[in-house]
């Protein structure tokens, strides 16, 4: 027996596929080949129906999927997994944040389809960190039935990644924020915003270190309100856009050396008379006039 959630994906690959090969045959595409996915004639125009014909499969391969899980009926479940009775269910308790680091994400990837490629490019990173995080959470909080001990195998994999690559885009975050808002700025703006800034981060490190018992709830609200006040000037810097620079130009007319360095000294002509007679050689203009004579 087929159930409700398969024939919702069943129905999803069916009309993927009959619009995949409407489109393909709307494209100049071959019958043949819009049926076959290409296998010996043309499909017309190949993204659209790429698109499609993957949405197709996908949709089909989680239909099946859902029908041999009997739509998560647990009593199916225990039948395929040999076992009396269905394991019971483990309540998670602990916020997820990633659902709205993936809407911004997407919106980011959105936006960024207009505005530049700059933005897109950071959605579509965010939304990879965000499948590999959900993934590895949602495998982590079903190793065992002890909250405590599923986020302590989590931790062990992922801190290690997450540490360094975390404080890196941070780093890069940064770097591209501050400089659009000193790019933004005059030239006595900037350097003051410069100092500021400096002043800033070593005085909290300083606090940091000094007082290292500080409330976590207290160091991670100065860390975010620092994070938006950056984030907001950024943005807004970005949009404004950079200053206007002087372009300074050599008043001096640009002279062509002579080809070779310089020029080779004039080259002497000799001249010669009738036999016995005598043998003239000039060297140069402004030069001695030799004239020997003989018998």
């Amino acid at each position: 027996m087929i159930t409700k959630g398969s024939r919702f994906f069943f129905g999803v690959a069916l009309l993927a596929y009959v619009g995949a090969i409407v489109y393909g045959l709307s494209t100049h595409g071959h019958v043949f080949g819009v049926f076959s996915f290409g296998y010996k004639e043309g499909v017309g125009e190949h993204l659209g129906y790429t698109v499609l014909m993957g949405l197709a499969v996908t949709a089909a391969a989680l239909g099946f999927v859902v029908l041999a899980m009997r739509d998560a009926d647990p009593e199916a479940e225990a039948q395929i997994l040999d076992l009396d009775h269905a394991p019971p269910a483990e309540s998670i308790n602990r916020t997820n944040f990633w659902p709205i680091v993936a809407a911004f994400s997407m919106g980011a990837m959105a936006i960024g389809l207009v505005v530049g490629s700059q933005l897109f490019v950071a959605g579509c990173i965010g939304v990879g960190i965000v499948i590999v995080e959900w993934a590895i959470r949602n495998w982590a909080d079903r190793r065992t039935g002890d909250p405590e001990v599923n986020r302590e195998i989590r931790n062990r994999i992922m801190l290690p990644i997450e540490i360094p690559v975390g404080a890196l885009l941070c780093i890069g975050l940064m770097v591209a924020l501050v400089s659009r808002v000193l790019l933004a700025t005059t030239k006595e703006g900037s350097t003051g915003v410069a100092i500021v800034v400096a002043v800033l981060v070593f005085g909290v490190a300083s606090l940091i270190a000094a007082k290292p018992r500080l409330s976590a709830n207290l160091l991670a609200g100065v860390l975010l309100l620092g994070g938006i006040a950056v984030l907001v000037g950024g943005i807004t810097a970005a949009t404004i856009g950079p200053r206007d620079f002087e372009e300074h130009h050599d008043e001096r007319e640009f002279e062509q050396p002579p080809v070779g360095g310089e020029l080779p000294p004039a080259r002497p002509t000799t001249t010669t008379t009738a036999a016995g007679a005598a043998t003239a050689t000039t060297v140069a203009p402004d030069s001695t006039t030799t004239t020997e004579a003989s018998n």
